[in-house]
């Protein structure tokens, strides 16, 4: 760093209580003249000004960990999030009190590199490269192939901060330590659990179903495109355990026409058994309902957030509740889109940010593969993620083409009252109630309480589409740490209601998406994007039957 009799009086305000030696003041001043002595580029000025920019706040790494959450690594991104807050917290808190330091001057820095507002901070140590340093370290504590994949973006961030000249070498080099040292010790100190824990609060109710101990009269569906990374196959574990059960794979074959081939049949199954994600689950309960099955639930995909509800958390748990015939009543929901039947909602259905990145990480997982393709989404939701415009039902709304009823009205006694449109980064309507902090109730903590619980996070949301996306993401501890960090909205920013029908009527918006059980879905009306569409949701009460264990 600069000696004091070099820095401006402006500058002289930061009184550090460490000073680094003069040797390390030094080696700043040749780094700063070696990175500013090189030839310009204004692209590539641009370039670093950007990647420096898109850090700011931990914008860049929690839209990661959120994305990691989001595609079935848990682990990781909550680490990497937790990670950074503290790293953020003491760099912010402690460092900069503590070493401090004025940042370098900007006469050598090209005006094209320089970031829009200089921080006014201390510059020991560098908080954005602390926050990468963590966040990466974390991550690859709990998943060491994703961390080296992250590894270079968050050297290149560290790297930008010399180039636009917030920082000296030393500060770099501070925050590295720093934010790795942070990450090791939580790791030491805090685990991160694998899975919510916590069965359901109400067991749903109980009824007696088939029993079979063998798989007889039992129709075993799977998907193979669930759950690839899975250690093991369980459609391999369940041949082994229901040997006399026909087994038949989804591919590209409609699992209602598949089921209707195998009712015509001379023995037709007598229970319906799925094995797959929640999305396929969704798909099979709503068979299950068309046919009058049983539905044994087979965890097979990313989160199972429904199979883990009823209690069929594994092969073993799933084929003893079939063998003792033990199941129970559980509340599903209709939706319907403009009238016409949709979906079936399970665990729970959306609109907003969430069914956005949903639905392009399908239009990219084909080519990108799911992980890749999530990350590549998060991103762009991140630059362009738009909010939902609704009324609920009752109000009329103002249509006018595809996102133009940002503003609605109302007529109450002849005359027209504006504002009655309301704007949200997400729309959650969920299936039963849901643990109490989260944004997104995902997973059920009820079967059969007869009830839909709404969530809704407001557009004036502090943190905007970064405190959208992540906040969707995060489960209840890490949510409740992320808070008290200030990475995440209050609980305020979200409302709560419970319901057991919920309408509403959607503005026009380029490419509109719903959400339903992990899936993106865009096979709305043609006239959706222009006109916009009527949403529904209707809570079936106790309408699927379902295996689960005793107790």
């Amino acid at each position: 760093m600069l000696p004091d009799h070099d820095v401006p009086a402006a500058r002289r305000r930061i009184l550090p209580v460490i000073t680094l030696p003069m040797g390390v003041r030094r080696v700043d001043r040749a780094a700063a003249n070696l990175i500013n002595g090189r030839e310009r580029h204004p692209r590539s000025d641009r370039a670093w000004k950007r990647l420096s920019h898109s850090a700011d706040h931990g914008t860049l790494w929690l839209t990661t960990a959120a994305v990691l959450l989001l595609v079935g690594n848990r682990r990781a991104g909550s680490r990497g999030a937790l990670s950074l807050g503290m790293a953020s917290l003491i760099a912010n808190a402690v460092g900069k009190n503590l070493v401090g330091g004025p940042r370098p001057l900007l006469d050598d820095v090209p005006i094209g590199r320089q970031l829009r507002r200089q921080p006014r901070s201390a510059s020991f140590p560098s908080g954005h490269t602390a926050s990468a340093i963590a966040f990466v370290t974390g991550v690859a504590l709990e998943s060491p192939r994703t961390g080296l994949v992250l590894a270079p973006l968050a050297a290149a961030v560290s790297y930008s901060r010399l180039k636009v000249g917030a920082h000296w070498l030393s500060d770099v080099v501070g925050g590295a330590l720093l934010g790795a040292g942070v990450a090791v010790a939580g790791r030491l100190v805090l685990p991160v659990p694998a899975h919510p824990v916590g069965p359901a609060a109400l067991a749903g109710e109980p009824i007696g179903l088939p029993a079979s101990s063998r798989g007889e009269g039992v129709l075993v569906v799977s998907n193979g495109a669930s759950g690839a990374a899975r250690r093991r196959d369980p459609v391999t574990l369940l041949r082994k355990r229901l040997p006399e059960a026909r087994y038949r794979s989804l591919g590209d074959t409609d699992l209602g026409e598949m089921v209707a081939a195998e009712l015509r049949r001379r023995n037709p199954p007598r229970v319906l058994a799925v094995v797959g994600g929640d999305g396929t689950v969704e798909t099979a309960a709503r068979v299950a309902l068309e046919h009058d099955l049983p539905l044994l639930v087979v965890p097979g995909g990313t989160f199972d957030h429904f199979s883990r509800a009823v209690g069929t958390d594994s092969v073993e748990t799933a084929v003893a509740a079939l063998a003792a015939g033990t199941g129970a009543r559980v509340d599903v929901a209709a939706v319907d889109v403009d009238g016409e039947p949709h979906h079936l909602a399970i665990n729970a259905t959306a609109l907003g940010v969430y069914a956005d990145y949903l639905a392009e990480r399908d239009r990219l997982e084909g080519r990108l593969g799911k992980r890749v393709a999530g990350l590549v989404s998060g991103v762009q939701i991140l630059r362009r993620g738009r909010t939902v415009t609704f009324e609920r039902d009752g109000d009329a709304v103002s249509r006018g083409g595809a996102g133009a009823a940002s503003v609605g009205a109302t007529v109450d006694g002849g005359a027209v009252r504006q504002g009655a449109a309301r704007t949200a980064w997400s729309v959650f309507v969920g299936v039963g109630r849901n643990d109490d902090d989260v944004v997104s109730p995902m997973r059920r903590r009820a079967l059969d309480d007869g009830s839909l619980e709404v969530r809704t996070l407001s557009s004036g949301s502090r943190l905007g589409r970064i405190g959208a996306l992540s906040s969707l993401a995060f489960g209840p501890r890490s949510t409740a740490t992320l808070r008290l960090l200030g990475l995440l909205p209050e609980k305020e920013a979200f409302s709560t209601e419970v319901t057991s029908r919920f309408a509403v009527t959607v503005a026009g918006a380029l490419r509109p998406a719903i959400a339903h059980d992990g899936e993106g879905d865009t096979s709305l009306p043609d006239t959706a994007e222009r006109d916009g569409y009527r949403y529904e949701v209707r809570l079936l009460p106790r309408a699927l039957r379902v295996y689960r264990p005793r107790g």
